[in-house]
């Protein structure tokens, strides 16, 4: 393949949106693929998923992706950072989500998580691109966690997660996002 130049990119608000998708990868039948022609906007396509390959579940009537809407906006992110020696780089993700409060939902999702192997999708805010963070091969988890109720008038009381995987970065995701019944 051969190099392209890099468009000049369309500035927008920093962050993501207040919603992600979570699902289980034991759930998982199918992952969809990355469309690897070289032509036209080769870069794009390696990170670019199909449009017509969606992420099945093995029983559609019961499994699907969680939706979650508890973030609290503009304290949610995610980083990619690659790292490694020469010749052997990889890239590490993660998405740090501060979701409101600490609900019994809110608790009871961050302990069914805790220690499952996942994907995940997210949104930049306003309406940007969505991602899938997470592969069968490379899924993600939880690294690091935690709740507070805040100590003095004014603080907030959240719960704060990080999604982490390493081995590839993040793909563009085009497919259908099929949720929970």
């Amino acid at each position: 393949m051969n190099l392209i130049n890099v468009p000049k990119q369309v500035n927008t608000p920093a962050g993501i949106d207040v919603t992600i998708y979570v699902a289980c990868i034991d759930d998982i039948v199918t992952d969809p693929w990355i469309t690897m022609d070289t032509a036209g906007d080769a870069l794009q396509n390696l990170v670019r998923t199909d449009p017509a390959s969606d992420i099945t579940f093995i029983d559609p009537l019961t499994q699907g992706f969680a939706t979650i809407q508890a973030l609290i906006p503009n304290k949610s992110g995610f980083e990619n950072v690659l790292e490694g020696d020469a010749g052997s780089k990889t890239d590490t993700n993660s998405l740090s989500v501060i979701l409101k409060g600490m609900s019994a939902d809110v608790l009871g999702f961050k302990e069914f998580v805790k220690n499952r192997e996942m994907i995940v999708l997210f949104k930049e805010k306003c309406g940007g691109d969505t991602y899938l963070l997470g592969e069968p091969c490379s899924p993600v988890q939880i690294s690091e966690g935690g709740a507070n109720t805040g100590a003095a008038a004014g603080d907030s009381k959240e719960t704060t997660l990080t999604f982490y995987t390493e081995g590839s970065i993040l793909k563009i995701y085009q497919g259908a996002i099929n949720l929970l019944p």
